[in-house]
């Protein structure tokens, strides 16, 4: 092993967890009532057509990910099947994106407990920030015992939730002879909301190289944290309009939590807060683990400055890349409130998945005998039709974001 390579210690538990952990984090606190805003009762329809972005893209990720054995998952993947100045841009915008994703739900984190802890937002952000650093420099495994407590304890609460307000769900609800036509591009705003939700599901490809047996693992971890993600949002999602309707999940400061107060009494909307701050944290270490290995991975392929392809022996993790991403981040903070970070990072995340999408068809052309570990069903001439649903979407949610921004913040 040299000083540029990680040990394997992660199973596939370790990473399906991290993939929740990271979909089922920030997002469900927010988005659940802007996507009712528009969807209204039939927004449990919106989480099954926002899949048609997030499935396909994930095939894709997984198919790449089988083959390609590395982190720096979307440089690698723009060099082999483009060149190396579109490899660059993508890899550029991919560090860009997790960084601004990262100080975001640093802003977001500090809001939300500067309503109980009276204390300075950047005083706040910063020790967070700079702790979650420090847990993501002590080693992977330490870190996925903090994702493990986090996601852990949040889907029990969410899953109490889910069990004690089933009982309100009314079948009316699932008619769809009722949708209007007026109501079909509510919907689908609401289904683009909903995708942003699950942004960020492919940074299970920046452990590839700290994962036994990535090539099966990581596909598989990833595709089934996705359905994981997805059916907790679902569940969640017609428990909140059942017990307290639509239009007061749309309204309401704080969703979930209203939720949990009707639901569960007082002690809902504690474990409420409490799994907010848990979850966000847990957010904010995944984003530094992945910006971290991206930019070592990088850094390795390229001249990049600061040493930062170097992995510290004592903890096996990129060091240097720590200290940048946490750097830069903490300079984040200073510019002040970051609200159209989130937008410039959903932007920035769709054509990263038009790069995805597009590797996967023209590596399929260009080399159709590579071993696939995972390889995406329903091809026609071996161009496989979930990569052009995926590819199709992106653009759709990329117009819908470029002509209706406010639609789509977490």
């Amino acid at each position: 092993m040299t000083d540029e390579t990680y040990k394997k210690t992660l199973n596939f538990y370790d990473v399906v967890l991290a993939t929740i952990g990271y979909i089922v984090g920030a997002g469900i606190f927010a988005v659940i009532g802007t996507a009712s805003k528009y969807g209204k009762q039939f927004t449990w329809l919106a989480v099954i057509l926002c899949l048609l972005l997030v499935i396909p893209t994930g095939m894709s990720y997984s198919e790449l990910a089988s083959i390609f054995k590395t982190n720096g998952g979307q440089y690698y993947y723009v060099k082999e099947t483009m060149n190396d100045e579109l490899a660059l841009i993508s890899g550029y915008t991919m560090i860009i994106t997790q960084i601004l994703s990262l100080t975001a739900i640093t802003f977001a984190i500090s809001n939300y407990a500067s309503t109980i802890i009276k204390i300075p937002k950047f005083l706040f952000s910063s020790i967070i920030l700079i702790f979650l650093a420090f847990v993501n420099y002590c080693g992977i495994r330490n870190s996925m015992l903090y994702n493990h407590f986090c996601t852990f304890f949040e889907i029990i609460v969410l899953l109490l939730i889910i069990l004690f307000g089933f009982k309100n769900i009314s079948p009316n609800m699932f008619n769809i002879s009722e949708i209007k036509k007026t109501d079909i591009t509510n919907i689908i705003f609401s289904a683009a909301i909903l995708s942003f939700a699950f942004v960020g599901f492919e940074i299970t490809t920046e452990l590839t190289e700290e994962t036994i047996n990535a090539e099966k693992n990581i596909p598989l971890a990833l595709m089934t944290g996705v359905t994981i993600s997805a059916l907790l949002y679902f569940f969640i999602i017609i428990t909140s309009i059942s017990n307290i309707g639509w239009k007061k999940l749309s309204t309401s400061a704080a969703p979930l939590a209203e939720v949990a107060n009707k639901i569960l009494g007082g002690i809902g909307h504690k474990l409420v807060f409490i799994i907010a701050i848990l979850s966000m944290s847990n957010n904010i270490l995944i984003g530094h683990i992945s910006s971290t290995r991206t930019i070592q991975a990088m850094a390795r392929a390229i001249k990049m400055p600061f040493n930062l392809s170097k992995i510290d022996k004592s903890s096996n993790t990129p060091l240097n890349a720590i200290i940048f991403v946490t750097l830069i981040s903490l300079f984040g903070l200073c510019m002040g409130n970051l609200e159209n970070s989130v937008i410039i990072t959903n932007i920035t995340t769709l054509i990263l998945f038009l790069f995805v999408n597009i590797s996967v068809i023209l590596l399929r052309i260009q080399k159709p005998n590579i071993e696939r570990k995972f390889k995406i069903p329903f091809s026609i001439n071996n161009i496989p039709l979930p990569t052009i649903l995926g590819i199709f979407s992106s653009l759709t949610m990329l117009v819908l974001l470029i002509t209706k921004p406010s639609l789509l913040k977490k």
